[in-house]
């Protein structure tokens, strides 16, 4: 403390010191203050909203492939995964149902 003491008796009175003089910054806006533009429950709302659209489309590669005779459970994963690839694959692949010619 005494290094202290006397670094301040060598800079002068306190009104020369600099931390003094500083004012505090104002306070930022947090993620959940009203002053955001969308609070977390909205961002919360979309994801859901994605989530199940995306759950939803995953559905469509399955029926296609169920109708031709594939894994429904298979392909709704697949889709789930990687829906356009599934998507792509359920319509090209070889129907089951019908009799080979």
């Amino acid at each position: 403390m005494a290094c202290c003491s006397s670094s301040k008796e060598s800079l002068g009175s306190s009104a020369d010191d600099p931390r003094q003089s500083l004012k505090p910054l104002p306070k930022k806006p947090t993620p959940c203050s009203p002053s955001t533009p969308y609070p977390r429950s909205a961002e919360r709302w979309i994801g859901i909203a994605f989530l199940a659209i995306w759950i939803a489309l995953a559905f469509w590669p399955a029926r296609v492939a169920h109708r031709k005779g594939h894994s429904f459970i298979g392909y709704f994963i697949f889709s789930v995964l990687c829906f356009p690839l599934a998507l792509l694959t359920a319509y090209l692949v070889h129907d089951r149902t019908q009799p080979a010619n």
